[in-house]
């Protein structure tokens, strides 16, 4: 199998990979991704919503967004391999080997920017749960219907006010602690919020609140992220992730592995977002640049 040498194999053409690679590619040097899914973007891929808090980005969608970064990275000659996932990693002395699908890969730096998945917990997902938030919510019909939301972050209450614009028979929000931003709150009616502990049972489609088990037609899971870590990753995990199960990094995106950075949500910054997760691709770009000048020309 011909190995084909590059600096920097990425996984996953998010945000953060794709602005990383762009950078790399900016610098001089030669990085390639690779993506599960058949467009770049990640996350914004599968968001309809504005990005309001992106400057200069306001009428934008996460689906526009997601297109313009494909075509900018296409436009730039970076390889990217679509509908692929990482098989295998091996590190050596010389850098780390890398299986992708029919390619074959030996790269100065592995680059972790696989992104989050929504925690489901005990959740399957069906025409009756839906598991984190998106496209899902976004075209899903309520009208009429009872609707549960389990969870208390920022998703959980805006999500709420979003449903009770599609005029549902109720929408009530699930939360052991609340933790979303007050401006959200305040625009949830607290009669619709039960904070504290709570059963949710999908067999039953009932929540058990207080004592008492009131019965629904939906429920919309929105418990958070976890690490998307690929599997072929698995032999680093205990090495690899933090005590809240991201990958550990340093101030330049390094992980306690030399030859791997972690840049984005998946490894759990302060602030998670499509900023903060570019700006993690041109940390991890620059810091790379100290032991690839000079290795490839």
């Amino acid at each position: 199998m011909n190995i084909k040498r590059v600096s920097a194999l990425i996984i996953g053409g998010g945000p953060a990979g794709a602005q990383c690679a762009l950078w790399l590619k900016m610098l001089g040097h030669h990085p390639v991704i690779v993506e599960q899914a058949e467009v770049l973007g990640g996350l914004q891929a599968l968001s309809p919503y504005q990005n309001h808090w992106m400057v200069g980005l306001r009428h934008q969608s996460g689906k526009a967004l997601a297109a313009g970064i494909t075509a900018h990275i296409h436009e730039m000659g970076i390889p990217v391999l679509f509908k692929t996932q990482v098989d295998d990693v091996v590190v050596k002395a010389d850098g780390v080997y890398v299986n992708a699908g029919s390619h074959r890969y030996h790269a100065d730096y592995l680059v972790i920017a696989s992104g989050v998945v929504p925690r489901r917990d005990v959740f399957r997902e069906s025409d009756k749960v839906l598991v984190g938030p998106g496209e899902a919510v976004y075209h899903g019909n309520f009208a009429g219907k009872r609707v549960a939301i389990l969870g208390g972050g920022d998703n959980a209450y805006e999500n709420q006010a979003f449903i009770m614009g599609k005029n549902p028979a109720c929408c009530h929000v699930y939360a052991r602690t609340k933790r979303a931003r007050r401006n959200l709150a305040v625009e949830v009616d607290p009669a619709h919020v039960f904070s504290g502990e709570y059963r949710a049972d999908q067999a039953s489609m009932t929540v058990t609140y207080a004592g008492e088990a009131r019965s629904y037609d939906m429920f919309i899971v929105l418990y958070g992220w976890e690490a998307n870590l690929p599997s072929a990753l698995n032999a680093w995990r205990e090495s690899l992730l933090d005590e809240r199960g991201f990958v550990a990094t340093n101030a330049f995106c390094q992980t306690r592995e030399p030859r791997f950075f972690a840049i984005g949500e998946v490894a759990d910054r302060m602030h998670p977002c499509v900023v903060t997760a570019m700006a993690d691709g041109v940390v991890a770009a620059k810091a790379m640049l100290v032991g690839l000048e000079g290795s490839i020309k």
